[in-house]
Parts: C-alpha cells; structure tokens; sequence
C-alpha cells in the first residue's frame, strides 16, 4: 500500500516500528489533534522522516531497502531503532518552547545511536536481510591484502622506499 492511502503506520512502507511500540518509550506524551506536535505530525514527520533516513544508511551499506515485514528478526531489530530515535524526536519537539530537552529524549536518542553504532559495525546483524551490489564493507567484512613486489625473475624484493616518493 503506498504512503498516502492511509494515515496509519504500516512496516516497511512508512516505518519499522509501530506507533504503539514508539509511544511505549514516551508513555508521558499523549497525542492528539490540538496537542505539538500533533499525532499527525508525529505519525507523518518523526517516524516516517527517521524510517527514510535509516532506509539511506541502510542503503549505503547494501541492503536492499525497505526490510520486508516478513524478516521478523531483523525488522525487529530496525524497529528499536526507529522506535528510540523517533520517541526522542517526538519528546524534543513537545518541549521546543521550553528551555531545556526531557533527560528521557537524551537517553531515548543516546541508546539508539549506540544500537545504530553497533549495527553499522557490524556487532549486530540483520538476519536475512538481503544485501545487493557493490556496496561499502563495515570493518567486520573488510579482508586484509597485500601485494608482494617481484623483479622480472619472480624473486621476492623488498620494497624501496625514498623520501620524496608519492603514495
């Protein structure tokens, strides 16, 4: 279904966590037409903004994007993710006239960029998900080279460094 046909919330096409798994981490924010940011604005802005941006990260990286709902494992993970980043957004913004950010909102935003962290690292994976193309190697997928310098005759050499030589 596409984006506009509904205003709910569906996995893998606007978001990867619901909007009740993201109300859980900010159950002291209750949305509705009059409230700022308004359910829309939450449903519509935070969630499906932050699911376009995971989707470019993700992208990068190789996945074919968006995860299928079917992935279970995976969208699991996807949706901590979303869910932390977009409940800190949606708690920030609540409080954009007010001095100071919720200590919640930081906590919220702060374990989701070490969950992105250790994902994009590679110490999580994404069970399943499927990968295409060239794509960038985490440090985990990288594979170590080397070159070995030989003369016409196939020996060993060493390699001849000088002080002005270019890299």
């Amino acid at each position: 279904m596409s984006r506009n046909a509904t205003a709910d919330l569906e996995l893998s096409v606007d978001c990867y966590a619901t909007f009740e798994r993201i109300e859980a981490y900010i159950p002291w924010v209750s949305l509705n037409s009059t409230t700022r940011p308004t359910k829309k604005q939450a449903l519509t802005v935070h969630i499906r903004d932050n699911f376009d941006v995971m989707n470019g990260m993700l992208k990068e990286m190789g996945y074919v994007v968006p995860v299928p709902s079917t992935n279970a494992t995976s969208i699991a993970i996807l949706g901590k993710i979303n869910a932390l980043n977009s409940a800190a957004s949606i708690d920030m913004a609540m409080r954009g006239g007010n001095a100071g950010v919720s200590p919640q909102a930081i906590a919220l935003y702060e374990q989701q960029k070490m969950l992105w962290k250790d994902f994009s690292t590679g110490r999580i994976e994404l069970p399943n998900a499927a990968r295409e193309g060239a794509y960038n190697l985490r440090k985990n997928e990288l594979q170590p080279k080397s070159r070995f310098y030989v003369d016409s005759n196939l020996n060993d050499k060493d390699p001849v460094f000088t002080r002005d030589q270019d890299f």
